[in-house]
């Protein structure tokens, strides 16, 4: 299992984002602890392409990763009805199955891969946490402080997409 680093205190990083657009900047360091900045890492999304899903669908995307020299593999983890109603249609009919998280787990270790998961609320956080080596926090979420803190305190590593973050100009 990869769990590098150590989990930081949860009421720190609260304090920290609470107080200051610095404290903001510094939970973003915080999220890249781990693997850290400067390693470079592949990670083949699974996502949605699964579907309609199979279990041999979902083998064969994490093979095809592995063998194209992929570092890590990761599904998304989000529920139809968290998103806007114009979008909840679309996004029903890709929901990974959560209950196969853990046979994605295995099957990525037996290729030789790290797995995790976009997480978009806390039930997903706990379950990457119970069996995934990493989280990534969802495009959507990088503003959302609870899930933020949710996950750091899982003492996985945590993704972040920092270009869709609002950082101030010049930080």
């Amino acid at each position: 299992r990869h769990r590098e680093g150590p989990a930081k205190d949860h009421r720190e990083l609260e304090e920290a984002a609470s107080r200051t657009e610095e404290g903001r900047r510094r939970v973003l360091q915080v999220a890249y602890e781990g693997w850290g900045m400067n390693e470079l890492m592949i990670l083949a999304e699974i996502g949605s392409n699964v579907f309609p899903f199979s279990r041999d669908r979902m083998e064969a995307f994490v093979i095809a990763a592995s063998e194209a020299g992929a570092d890590a593999v990761k599904v998304q983890l989000y529920r139809a009805d968290h998103f806007p109603e114009h979008e909840r249609a679309s996004k029903a009919a890709t929901e990974f199955p959560r209950v196969q998280f853990m046979d994605f787990v295995s099957m990525a270790h037996a290729a030789g891969l790290r797995a995790g998961a976009s997480v978009f609320d806390e039930d997903a956080v706990d379950l990457v946490a119970k069996h995934g080596d990493f989280i990534k926090l969802a495009t959507r979420e990088q503003d959302n402080a609870t899930l933020i803190f949710a996950s750091r305190a899982t003492g996985l590593t945590v993704l972040r997409s920092v270009s869709c973050s609002r950082l101030p100009t010049g930080s």
